[in-house]
């Protein structure tokens, strides 16, 4: 058996010669789960761009349902928000870094304020922050009950 040839835009393997591969690569099904899957990681300002091109799905717009779906050659978005994102620029890289900088240290202010203020509590017993909360720990390891101790049974070791 020869050479096998994987698509991973198809999840379909066959064996790899010139004319099979050519065959696969031009074939209609490869084509569009190809486009498919370079529109799900297109940048979101530039396919809605796209959108204000095509005119309204009037099945979408009348249902609220198109079986056609991301393969529709109409628009599923309403005109208003087409304007709307239209008219909103992306932010430049530096503004964008800028505003994530910021996101980030917030997220730290707020993580050592919780981690310093958080401290796990067990029947009155507190516990430290790094363990995991009472209810994941084992039994074995669970602190004891105040006043369990009285209920124990006694047992002599010999």
């Amino acid at each position: 058996m020869g050479r096998r040839y994987f698509c991973d835009y198809c999840s379909k393997s066959f064996v790899d010669t010139p004319a099979a591969r050519r065959r696969h690569l031009d074939g209609g099904n490869h084509q569009r789960l190809k486009r498919l899957h370079y529109e799900s990681i297109h940048d979101p300002y530039v396919a809605v761009l796209e959108q204000r091109n095509r005119p309204v799905c009037r099945r979408f717009q009348q249902t609220g349902f198109c079986p056609y779906g991301v393969q529709c050659r109409y628009s599923h978005l309403p005109p208003a928000n087409l304007e709307q994102v239209a008219t909103e620029k992306p932010p430049s890289v530096e503004e964008w870094l800028a505003k994530r900088a910021q996101m980030r240290s917030e997220q730290k202010v707020k993580q050592s304020r919780t981690s310093k203020n958080r401290s796990k509590s067990f029947h009155g017993i507190h516990l430290p922050a790094g363990l995991p909360h009472v209810h994941l720990l084992p039994p074995s390891v669970l602190p004891p009950v105040p006043g369990s101790e009285d209920n124990l049974p006694s047992v002599s070791w010999g």
